[in-house]
């Protein structure tokens, strides 16, 4: 399974026996808060009360929320389907979520001027996607889990040493994206790429990860981060940036 490592930390808080064999990304700084340029809204404080929208299930919920605590604010939360910027333009919210790598490209194809809003500049960081497996799988099919990993991360650095490459193939899966708004996303994820080895993880990132959730309420029975991952398979792997093989 792949998402992020909020979702992970509450999940196993609230008792799903799941470990994280990989992250992704490491510090990402992916999501943040969208407001119109003319709003007047530039900082998190400007939006006490006002409409936030929220992708509910989505990997920036938690994260945004944790954010907003940290600042003492209170908004209100409506729900709306992924990165529909109509509900913004319209004025029926007044700021959105969203991954930078998603909104920064999109806006500017479509002409719409945003302030950014970053949980970043006062210190709220994500990790960002990870993969994790349940404790039994762990258990069970330790072979193929480093095959997942081996794949996954061959893939991901492959992407990055060539991106033209990289983004060649995924528009022969999906014509309705475009190569050129495709290559202005990729550096969005492949300068927090966990590398050396690719995937990796240590005690730090689930620590500060488990904290802010936990300030939040948001882990119903407390466990020790560190146990929530196993980096064996990474280490095994050993997917690096220097190995081109």
């Amino acid at each position: 399974m792949i998402g992020g490592l909020d979702t992970l930390l509450a999940a196993r808080g609230k008792g799903r026996p799941l470990t994280a064999v990989g992250i992704l990304h490491r510090n990402a700084k992916f999501v943040a808060l969208y407001s119109l340029k003319d709003s007047g809204i530039t900082t998190a404080a400007d939006l006490t009360n006002k409409k936030v929208g929220f992708f509910y299930g989505h990997i920036s919920e938690v994260f945004i929320r944790s954010y907003l605590k940290k600042e003492h604010v209170t908004v209100q939360e409506v729900g709306m389907k992924y990165y529909d910027y109509s509900r913004l333009t319209s004025g029926d919210i007044d700021a959105m979520p969203g991954f930078k790598a998603t909104v920064l490209p999109d806006v500017e194809e479509k002409g719409i001027e945003v302030t950014v809003i970053d949980p970043a500049d006062s210190g709220v960081v994500m990790q960002g996607y990870t993969l994790f497996v349940t404790d039994g799988f762990l258990r069970g099919r330790p072979e193929i889990i480093a095959k997942i990993i081996r794949a996954t991360f061959r893939g991901y650095r492959d992407s990055v040493t060539n991106p033209q490459e990289g983004v060649e193939l995924l528009t022969k899966h999906d014509a309705a994206l475009s190569s050129a708004t495709e290559l202005k996303r990729l550096p969005f994820y492949s300068e927090p790429m966990s590398t050396d080895p690719y995937g990796y993880m240590d005690k730090q990132m689930f620590r500060m990860t488990y904290d802010r959730l936990d300030g939040l309420g948001l882990i119903v029975t407390p466990f020790n981060p560190q146990d929530a991952f196993d980096s064996s398979f990474v280490e095994e792997v050993a997917v690096r940036s220097e190995d081109l093989k």
